[in-house]
């Protein structure tokens, strides 16, 4: 498999890259178009493309999990994406190994998403989209 085979089909972002400089503010773009789409790229799952609703998405390997990653590196509930005030936050969820956003790792109270943000956990990546919901 070569690099380009490892290529988001949404965003053009390579699955284990993350974008130079995020400056478009996700919320806003949520407000305007609808729907947030968060592209999965995991090593067993390959890459799939998901538009959750809901104000609070659960991440992670369990099966009560909004999004369920088939990567045993992640926590059962690895972290959550919250739409609060406008903004997308994304939270660790007290994981083992730890959530980064835009190649930071995350702290308590998690940090805000823009649009194309990275959110890396163990052997897996998911990158944030503003889409219209259909």
């Amino acid at each position: 498999m070569g690099k380009d085979d490892d290529c988001c089909e949404t965003c053009g972002l390579f699955a284990h890259e993350s974008p130079a400089s995020v400056e478009v503010p996700l919320g806003p773009l949520l407000a305007e178009r609808g729907g947030l789409a968060i592209t999965v790229h995991g090593r067993r799952d390959g890459e799939r493309t998901i538009v959750p609703t809901g104000d609070v998405i659960t991440i992670g390997r369990g099966k009560t999990c909004d999004v369920q990653i088939d990567d045993l590196a992640l926590s059962r509930q690895q972290c959550r994406i919250r739409l609060v005030d406008g903004h997308v936050i994304v939270e660790d969820n007290h994981s083992t190994c730890g959530t980064w956003l835009d190649g930071a790792k995350l702290g308590s109270g998690g940090a805000v998403a823009r649009e194309g943000s990275v959110v890396f956990f163990g052997n897996s990546r998911l990158v944030l989209h503003a889409t219209r919901r259909r």
